[in-house]
This record gives structure tokens, C-alpha cells and sequence, in this order.
């Protein structure tokens, strides 16, 4: 989901609402904010990671063989 407006139209509050009903549902896997300028994949990749057991190793792996 992408929410998109200008500063204090809510964005914040709608996401908050909804990540906390998908976590009564049972459905969340992972929610973040994005800050402008900042690499939201860390965050996200360490989120799944902890939510996806599965994953994290493979995660772990991906991190470490980037060159950049």
C-alpha cells in the first residue's frame, strides 16, 4: 500500500489504523514508514526476516554478497 498526500492530510494515521487491524486479522507480515531519503529495503528486508523465519536466511545472504 502507498499512501501518497500533502504533510498533515492523515497519511500517518490511516496506515497506523490499518497495519493494526491486519495484526488483530492475523495478516501482518510487516509495515514501515518511509522517511524521504533514506533506503526503506533494510528495514523492510529485516522486518520480513524476523516475520518469515524462512527468509531470513537467504535475506542474510543477499546483504552480504552485495558489492555496492
Amino acid at each position: 500500500m502507498w499512501l501518497y498526500g500533502p504533510a498533515r492530510a492523515g497519511k500517518s494515521s490511516i496506515a497506523h489504523s490499518i497495519a493494526e487491524l491486519c495484526e488483530q486479522w492475523g495478516t501482518s507480515v510487516a509495515s514501515f514508514f518511509l522517511v524521504e531519503r533514506e533506503p526503506p529495503i533494510t528495514s523492510l528486508a529485516y522486518l520480513l526476516g524476523i516475520s518469515i523465519r524462512k527468509l531470513a536466511t537467504r535475506i542474510t545472504e543477499v546483504f552480504a554478497n552485495d558489492s555496492r
